[in-house]
């Protein structure tokens, strides 16, 4: 018996996905797994020194770690109407050139979105991603870039939108935006990791004969943001076709964003 090291958000999209491995629903031959939650900036930095064996990660971090790890085709967060938003308190009146901004990490793609449509915004903090709201609501950011259930919640607490970052890609590019993926380390054999692949396709079943996500108590206790409804958009909207298999679209995707970074290190 194999034991892999597994890291995932604690994310209602990212619980949903791998509920039915964690609880023992799905299994693999030969395979068991131990799971960690962090955020995804933790995921990232965790992934750069090896530490998982399968992890979620950014999608802009994918060509920093691909001396350690190959990319799975399922079990990630991509689409459309999914990307970053930027946002402000109410009727803040901010420089752009001049604005701190508060961001859920470096190398996450909402930095990458960000960076790529705002190049004058220099001056930017990593924030644990729940923690950005309230952040700017206090005054010590102009700008805070959201992600997750925070797009479904920010109007509620005072914030203003600035962009909707998802919105200005797909505008560009007619592409998904590729936010989050999961790797395996490069040592993983390929019969395991098609298995894996495989397991990870047939998980994503939990939605009742609406179409509705089933929300566990599970989901729930790990959820940041624990309404109900909140937790429900934030699967339907996360959990999609690409999840399953990200296709064509979703490599092509991949490689426009590559491009892009590539023409931003050339200048």
């Amino acid at each position: 018996m194999k034991t892999f090291k597994f890291g995932i958000s604690p994310c209602p999209n990212d619980t949903f996905i791998f509920e039915n491995f964690i609880t023992g629903k799905i299994e693999i031959p030969d395979v068991n797994f131990e799971w960690e939650y962090h955020d995804i900036q933790v995921l990232n930095e965790k992934a750069s020194a090896g530490y998982f064996d399968l992890v979620k990660i950014s999608f802009a971090h994918l060509d920093n770690v691909t001396n350690r790890y190959n990319l799975l085709s399922c079990g990630g967060a991509m689409g459309y109407g999914v990307g970053p938003i930027l946002v402000k308190r109410n009727g803040h009146i901010f420089d752009i050139a001049q604005a701190r901004c508060a961001i859920p990490g470096m190398n996450t793609t909402a930095h990458f979105l960000l960076s790529h449509f705002y190049p004058a915004l220099s001056q930017k903090e990593v924030v644990l991603f729940s923690d950005i709201e309230d952040q700017v609501l206090t005054g010590e950011y102009d700008l805070g870039l959201l992600i997750h259930e925070g797009r479904f919640t920010y109007a509620d607490k005072g914030l203003e939108l600035v962009a909707d970052l998802g919105e200005l890609w797909q505008k560009l590019e007619q592409l998904p935006i590729p936010l989050g993926c999961i790797v395996a380390k490069n040592d993983i054999s390929l019969e395991t990791v098609h298995n894996i692949e495989d397991a990870i396709s047939r998980s994503i079943s939990n939605f009742d004969h609406n179409g509705t996500p089933v929300i566990s108590d599970f989901i729930r206790s790990h959820a940041q943001e624990m309404e109900l409804d909140v937790i429900r958009q934030h699967i339907q909207l996360y959990v999609n076709d690409f999840s399953v298999d990200m296709g064509d679209k979703g490599l092509a995707a991949i490689e426009r964003m590559r491009e892009i970074k590539s023409n931003q290190r050339v200048h």
